[in-house]
Parts: C-alpha cells; structure tokens; sequence
C-alpha cells in the first residue's frame, strides 16, 4: 500500500523468510535451481514493473536468500563433530549467559574448543545451551571461564523448531551428567572496552539506584526495570510476574524508552535548548540508554521507532507508528533473519502491532457510537477527562494482550485471562518508578541524600505493584491452557484483523483524496 511502504516491505521480507525455510528442507541442487530461477523471472520484470514493485520483489528475494544461506552455514558448523555426537567430547569455553537464575542449572556456553580421542576443531561461532547437574553454578557468573565433559546434540538446519535457537547463535545443546565432569576456573575472559564501560556505568547506577531502599525485593525489581538487569530477580517474582502476563515491564522496550526520553525532554525544553541541539542530545541520549540496556530486540525495535519519529518531525513528516514498525522489522530481520522465530520478536512486534490496529479501531468506534452515550458533554469535566484515559489504558493493554495470545499459546502453551487488566493497574506505577528513577540517576550525580528520598517514592509505587501482582496471581483459575492448533487459529484471526484495518484505511484514504478532488 502506498500509505505503508515500510510495513508492506517488511512483511514480503518476511514472506520470502518463510520461503527460504521452506526451501532449507527442499534438495539443495533443486533449491539452488529455484532461486536462480526465481532471480531470473526477477530480472525479466524489472523493466516492465514499477521501480516499488520491484523493490518489494526484490525485498522477498533478499530474505528468501539471506535464510537459505544463513540456514547452511549454521548446519555446515562443526561438521567434524557431527560422527562423535552421543559420545562424551571435552568442551573448553566460558559462561555467555546463565539462563535460568532460580535453578541455576541451565547456562550458554561460548565454545573455544572441543575435542575428544578422534577429533580437535575449534570455531568461534558455535554456542551450545548446556544442562548441568544441579546447583553446578552457584558459583559461576557470565565470562567465568569452564571445562567440561558432555554429550553434544546439534540442531537440524531443515528443523523449525531450531531456528528460535540459531536467532541466539545457539547451534545445539550439551548434557552433563555428574558435577565431577565440570571445572569452573576463577580467571575470566577478557573484556572488550563496551563491555568495561557498561560495566562501570551500570555499577554507579545501581549504586544510585539502590540507595534508601529497604524493601526486600524492591531493588532488585527497580535495577529490572530501569536497566533490564533480571538475573537478580528471585524465582518466585519471576513465575508471579509471567503468570499474570505482567513480566514484559522488565523488557526495556516503547514504555521505557518513551519515559526516559520523554523525562529528559522535559529538563532540555527547561534549559530552553534549540530545535537542532535537542534532536541531537535526545538521540544520543536515546544511544546511550540503549547501550546502558546491551541493546535487547525489544529496546533496539523501540529506539528505531523512537528515531524514526525524531527523524520525521525534523523532516516535517508525518509520522506512522506502522512504517515505523516496518523499519525496526526490517532492520532485524535482514541482521538476522532467524530472530523471526524467536519468542522475543514475536511478542515485542506483535504487542506493537495490536496497539496500532486494534487500538486505533476500537477508538475510532467507541468515540464514533458510544462516547456520547456514556460521557456526556454536560458531566463533569475531571470526570470525563478520568473515563477518557482509563478506557484507553484499557483499550491499549488488550489490543496488545489480544496479539500476543497466540504468541504465549504456542511458544509456552498457556496465557492469562487478567493480564489486561493487570496491565491497567500496573503500567501507571510502573511509568511513575520509571520518571522517579531518571529523576534520582540524574540527581544522584550529585545530590545523593536527594536520590534517597525519590528511591523512596520510587519503592512505595513498586510495593504497590507487588501486591497487584500477587493478587492476581492467586486468581490461578484464570490461567488458560491451549496448543499450536489454537494458537494458530488465533494468529490467522489476528492476520485477517489487521488485514481489514489497512484495507479500512486504505478506502478512507480514498474517500479523502476524492473528496479532495471533488
């Protein structure tokens, strides 16, 4: 559609993602063939076509290609290893992440080498999740620095279920079976220089950040939610907060990035800084809060969107939430086309997509048929001006509930019924934690008693949100279960939802430019 150039791009990209996996599973000479040809009948319509449609086609291609070879590399990785899978092969390498921080059983590891009696090989590319006996790495942290024995299965390039894997570079997993066949040595890799610099500012921060809280779980919950640190988290915060559908607070993402640009946009307009100046400092200080975060899918989707709209205002654009999205897809699938299978993109574009489409509609039709039912002009202004922001926090926390359904049903077979809802009472304390800590990392620079009182205020919001959560999390009977069947049922009723919005906006669109005409 010509009113959304970037979304339409972004989703014959992904079309042609689709095909490239189904063409991973084809014979590669028969694949082979079939691009070439594809390319071929690409070339011959060039000329005839438009210079858009051909970019769109092209866009289809691209993905189609980018999937297809990416899909060959990683099954071409540790080939060598593939005739000693099942036996116990020594690994050498260092800790990348410990997924599971209740449990602590769980972590990823990045190899240096492998090796047994009949094979030595070594690639810098390979990450496997390995599974340790039980509290194996109560005392190992990420860059701790391991050896181990294991059995090692690779995933299958032509499996579906391992691309959510190869989206974290993940290329198969190790098992090992007693703790005497792991050694955890105390030395660590070296960091690069991002890393120490992160890590010096992430370290003042919490420091900042910390000061004044007596809560127990209170700064844990405030470092999560300012700077996406959720391995401090304990295990019974965690299952509350993803049982109730509450978790995704602690995601940096559109909340987070509007609050803390928003609050530094206010102190730039009190310094009466200019037009230029202030594009150029919110956008730097939109870098930094990414850099600060180690740039997740959903905090990188929200500064493209972010810099979009800082870019269109200073072009004296119009600004489209959708071409937005279509940008930030774009820029991730064409990094790395396997992230379309990951949970975390799914969920992130999917919840941002129901808030420009279901939201928007369900606004349009309340305000066309039932505000001046239900709000009347002659009731109290506060009052409606109350109603009015309370039905649109509604509207948008189950527009965004709405799409991600399929999302939670199929990745984790179950979602909640009062997420929505939750998400109501919760996002208002949670924006307001949020101001207060851009508030005290500011000041604390400098006035570190005043950082204490507002770490204070801070706290009493999120103790709030707590008892929010727990109580919704007793509700349990309002956790529904479901399988892939249901949840793609819902993701084609959700497809054909947005398919009606755009082709509603394109007749308005119409309708306008005739009356225009007229």
């Amino acid at each position: 559609m010509k009113r959304y150039p970037a979304l339409t791009a972004f989703f014959l990209c992904l079309s042609g993602i689709l095909a490239g996996a189904y063409l991973v599973s084809l014979p590669p000479g028969f694949s082979l063939i079939l691009i070439f040809f594809l390319f071929f009948i690409f070339s011959f319509f060039l000329q005839k076509k438009s210079t858009q449609k051909s970019f769109y086609l092209l866009l289809f291609l691209v993905g189609m290609t980018i999937f297809y070879f990416r899909s060959l590399r990683q099954q071409s990785l540790f080939s060598c290893l593939r005739p000693n899978l099942g036996k116990d092969i020594q690994v050498e390498g260092t800790i990348d992440e410990i997924v599971n921080s209740s449990k602590k059983n769980q972590a990823v590891i990045r190899v240096n080498s492998i090796r047994n009696k009949d094979l030595s090989c070594f690639s810098p590319d390979l990450k496997l999740l390995a599974f340790f006996p039980r509290d194996t790495l109560s005392q190992a942290s990420p860059g701790t620095s391991v050896s181990l024995k294991a059995k090692v299965s690779l995933f299958h390039a032509t499996d579906i279920r391992s691309f959510s894997f190869f989206a974290k570079k993940i290329s198969g997993l190790a098992f090992i079976r007693k703790k005497s066949q792991v050694r955890l040595h105390r030395f660590q890799y070296e960091k690069s220089f991002s890393e120490k610099l992160r890590s010096v500012i992430n370290k003042r921060l919490e420091k900042i950040l910390s000061l004044g809280l007596t809560h127990p779980d209170a700064r844990d919950i405030h470092l999560a939610l300012m700077l996406g640190e959720r391995a401090g988290l304990s295990g019974t915060i965690q299952e509350q907060f993803k049982k109730t559908g509450t978790f995704h607070i602690f995601s940096i993402s559109g909340l987070h990035f509007a609050t803390v640009i928003f609050s530094f946009l206010l102190i730039l307009k009190m310094f009466r800084c200019g037009e230029n100046a202030r594009f150029l400092l919110l956008t730097g200080f939109a870098l930094l809060y990414l850099f600060i975060t180690r740039a997740r899918i959903s905090s990188i989707r929200a500064f493209v969107m972010m810099l979009v709209l800082l870019t269109s205002k200073k072009l004296y654009r119009d600004y489209n939430p959708l071409n937005a999205l279509g940008v930030s897809g774009l820029v991730f699938l064409i990094h790395n086309p396997f992230q379309l299978f990951a949970a975390g993109f799914q969920l992130s574009f999917s919840a941002v997509l129901g808030l420009t489409t279901m939201n928007s509609w369900i606004t349009d039709k309340w305000d066309g048929l039932l505000a001046t039912r239900f709000e009347r002009p002659r009731s109290n202004s506060l009052l409606r001006s109350l109603s009015r922001k309370t039905r649109l926090a509604f509207t948008a926390s189950f527009s965004a509930w709405a799409f991600t359904v399929p999302v939670l049903l199929f990745h984790f077979q179950e979602f909640s019924l009062l997420a929505s809802l939750a998400n109501v009472v919760i996002i208002p304390l949670v924006y307001i934690a949020i101001q207060l800590g851009v508030l005290s990392a500011l000041t604390g620079l400098v006035l570190p008693y005043f950082s204490i009182i507002i770490n204070l205020l801070s706290q009493g919001s999120l103790v709030i949100v707590l008892a929010v959560v727990d109580y919704f999390y007793s509700s349990a009977f309002f956790i529904v279960r479901g399988d892939k069947k249901a949840a793609l049922f819902i993701a084609l009723a959700a497809a054909a939802f947005v398919a009606f919005y755009l082709l509603r906006e394109h007749k308005n669109e119409r309708n306008k430019s005739g009356m225009i005409h007229v």
